[in-house]
Formats: structure tokens, C-alpha cells, sequence
């Protein structure tokens, strides 16, 4: 049996720095590894339900207080952003989302993510030959960066329900998924150094799932739009984490 711990987000206010260090509520992260260690986890997922707050962070202090834990048994979720991007290329495109392949999201859950559509194709079509240049750049980079704080705006409360599937999209790829050759998904993990990111970092790559795993893909050509963009996330990240250090053993 797979055991999972499931650490979720709060209701918060959606802001950055200082509020990032009130917002974390793990600060006896001691106690967290304790639990995680005894109850002998198989994965453990960090979740933005309210889409208020930073939960790679809290990601990097869980992983940090569970010595007993590999890093490949820590997630933390961009799939509602990833979604989210489907379902607008699909709408410009007119292709079901069935015949979307290889859209992803890099880097943070926040607005300096990058949904990268250079590798993605719908119906076997390179997507940015379907789309024009200002479409992607002026419209469908911030609509996505910008959806959740938008739903906040002009709702006054996140898209719990979306936040919720997309959890489920994600933990059902990661336990028993198997992600097609053509296709990936977007998660947040511990890398390598895949595509010189920090590997203290939890950084939204392009991942395939199979038997209960979750494989970075690193081998996509990166043009100088996109390496910049994966800079500039990878950048809000680290001062993320260095604003949590204190709470680093």
C-alpha cells in the first residue's frame, strides 16, 4: 500500500515577501519529518488549494525535516497551471484537448512561471504555427501567470474546485499514471541540475510518470525567449528559499 501525505495550502493573503514568512505554518518542520518517518511515506504532495500562498517553500522545509525521505518522494503541484494552459490552447486552436501534446509549465507557482508552448503540438501540428507570436507572448504567457490572481479579483476566493481536480490529475499521474512518449506533464520536483537549475530548488519541469514515478525530461532544446524566462522563475525561487533558511536544519 502507497502512502501518501498530502500537506496543503491556507487561506492567506496573496503576497510575497514579508508575508511568505507569516504564512508558514510548518515552522516546527521538526515535527513534520517526525510524522513523515514514522507513518513511513511514500509520496508526499504540496498542494496550493487556495493558489494564496508559496508552497514550494514549504516543499524545500518538509523535505529538509524528513532526512529519512528521498527527494523523489516530494511533489509539489503546477498541474492547475498546466491545465490551465491546455484549456487555452485548446480554445485558440479548436483541438480537443486530447490532441495536445507536450505543453508545460517551468518554474514557481506564481507570475514569473513560464508556460512554454515551443515543444507542444495539437494534432501533430507544431503549436506556435497555429497561434500568432503576439497571441502567445501578450496574451496566453499572462493569462496563464495570471489566472488565479485574476479568479481572486473578480471572485473574492480562488477556484477550489479547479485547484482540487487538478491535485487529483496529479497524484493520479504520479501513483499509477502512465504518461505517453509524446506527451509530458508539469511538476514540481528536486532535480539534478536538469537544464542548470538549482537542485535545492522545487522547480516545475516537464515530467513522464510511470510505475509510481516521476521522470524529468531533460533532453528539450531551449532557445534564448525560453532560457530567459526559466531564469527569471528560477531566480524568484532561490530568493524563496533563502528566505527560509532559518527553518533549514
Amino acid at each position: 500500500m502507497c502512502k501518501i501525505d498530502t500537506l496543503l495550502g491556507e487561506f492567506r493573503r496573496f503576497c510575497r515577501f514579508p508575508e511568505l514568512h507569516r504564512s508558514l505554518t510548518y515552522e516546527n518542520q521538526g515535527s513534520i519529518g517526525d510524522t513523515l518517518s514514522n507513518k513511513k511515506v511514500d509520496k508526499s504532495i504540496h498542494s496550493e488549494w487556495t493558489e494564496r500562498r508559496r508552497v514550494y517553500a514549504d516543499c524545500l522545509i518538509a523535505r529538509a525535516n524528513a532526512a529519512d525521505l528521498p527527494d523523489s518522494a516530494f511533489s509539489a503541484m503546477t498541474r492547475l497551471d498546466h491545465n490551465r494552459a491546455l484549456a487555452a490552447l485548446a480554445e485558440k486552436t479548436g483541438k480537443p484537448l486530447s490532441a495536445l501534446r507536450n505543453v508545460m509549465i517551468w518554474g514557481n507557482h506564481s507570475a514569473t512561471q513560464y508556460p512554454d508552448l515551443h515543444h507542444a503540438s495539437a494534432d501533430g501540428k507544431a503549436a506556435l504555427s497555429l497561434v500568432d507570436a503576439a497571441w502567445y507572448t501578450d496574451t496566453f504567457i499572462p493569462q496563464v501567470q495570471q489566472r488565479g490572481a485574476a479568479i481572486i479579483k473578480a471572485r473574492g476566493a480562488s477556484s477550489a474546485a479547479s485547484a482540487a481536480s487538478a491535485a487529483i490529475d496529479h497524484m493520479r499521474d504520479w501513483l499509477v499514471g502512465d504518461t505517453p512518449a509524446d506527451d509530458v506533464v508539469s511538476m514540481a520536483l528536486f532535480g539534478n541540475g536538469e537544464y542548470d537549475i538549482d537542485s535545492e530548488l522545487v522547480y516545475s519541469y516537464p515530467v513522464r510518470c510511470s510505475q509510481g514515478a516521476a521522470r524529468i525530461i531533460a533532453d528539450f532544446p531551449i532557445n534564448a525567449f525560453s532560457r530567459e524566462r526559466m531564469r527569471q522563475t528560477a531566480q524568484e525561487l532561490a530568493e524563496e528559499r533563502d528566505a527560509v533558511r532559518h527553518l533549514l536544519p
